[in-house]
């Protein structure tokens, strides 16, 4: 419970007035999510948004309220470029040979008629994402986030202009919208399956294996975040049949590191964050979960005396 969790209405109002401009949608979203924040209308204003009086969440909010409801035995993305993106999943209450595969395409944007927005212009990779992600939740995790939709997908589906829908896009990816003038028309790659810049040109905490990535290709320091989390509570491989075993975490400190996930935005967060999750993962990780976040860590190029884990 923090200062932010009201105890009565007259709390939640009198909070409501203190974060937010707009105090009406803020009680709407909490009274409607609040129940996975623990109560805490802060981060539930940090994660939820308001479209016309439509409640919605971002995709990796959802993604925390399923691992936090106990039924994910792990998800993981398995594929992922400018063309599509591929989640893997399972249920804890499933057999543990059943393993659900979800993969959402550029062509399946492209049929439904998004790639003209300019949100899937500039940055087609964070979209796949999200849209794999939120595809593969509702499919397998129902129970956990039926009628639950993300801000991108009902921007996506809503009467409003172009740059307003790009940029409620990116605020809910936790990105940065390049402004049309950057950008014009005629210089943009043939494909336009090109993602925008989310760090500037020469950052001296760009994690190495990135330095020979042009900027518009790099995954965003979330995403990378996400990344780790997802390796760091994948589970125990069982090795009579390599099956994966519900992860040993307890589950406060997994709530706690998936909230820490979700608040980084900056390559140096980056570096905090994968410091303070090897740590946890060596005391509530199995052997399992330990090496392969190494493994995921040292494919970053971070070294020793950079982060200090090994």
């Amino acid at each position: 419970m923090t200062i932010y969790t009201p105890k009565s209405l007259d709390q939640a109002k009198e909070i409501a007035t203190l974060i937010s401009d707009n105090p009406r949608d803020c009680l709407r979203l909490h009274a409607a999510f609040g129940a996975h924040f623990g109560g805490d209308m802060a981060i539930t204003q940090n994660n939820a948004y308001m479209l016309k009086g439509k409640p919605s969440l971002n995709a990796d909010a959802m993604s925390g309220v399923v691992r936090r409801s106990g039924i994910c035995r792990f998800m993981v993305i398995t594929s992922w470029d400018h063309e599509h993106c591929t989640y893997q999943c399972a249920r804890n209450d499933e057999p543990e040979q059943i393993v659900h595969t979800f993969t959402y395409t550029f062509e399946m944007a492209k049929a439904q008629g998004l790639t003209r927005n300019r949100n899937w212009q500039q940055m087609p990779m964070q979209m796949l994402r999200a849209r794999a992600l939120t595809l593969m939740l509702r499919a397998v995790y129902p129970d956990a986030v039926s009628g639950i939709y993300s801000p991108d997908e009902l921007a996506d589906n809503m009467n409003m202009s172009d740059d307003e829908r790009a940029q409620i896009s990116a605020d809910s990816l936790g990105e940065e919208l390049r402004a049309p003038s950057q950008a014009p028309r005629a210089q943009t790659p043939p494909q336009q399956h090109r993602a925008i810049p989310s760090n500037p040109p020469a950052d001296q905490h760009l994690p190495p294996a990135f330095s020979q990535t042009a900027p518009q290709d790099r995954p965003t320091p979330q995403h990378v975040a996400q990344r780790l989390l997802d390796v760091a509570t994948l589970g125990k491989i069982n090795s009579e049949d390599g099956s994966l075993e519900d992860t040993e975490w307890d589950e406060d400190k997994l709530n706690e590191v998936t909230e820490r996930a979700a608040k980084v935005l900056s390559w140096t967060d980056l570096e905090v964050f994968a410091t303070g999750l090897w740590t946890l993962t060596q005391e509530q990780g199995s052997a399992d979960e330990v090496d392969e976040l190494l493994k995921t860590i040292k494919s970053l190029g971070y070294s020793e005396a950079k982060l200090g884990i090994f």
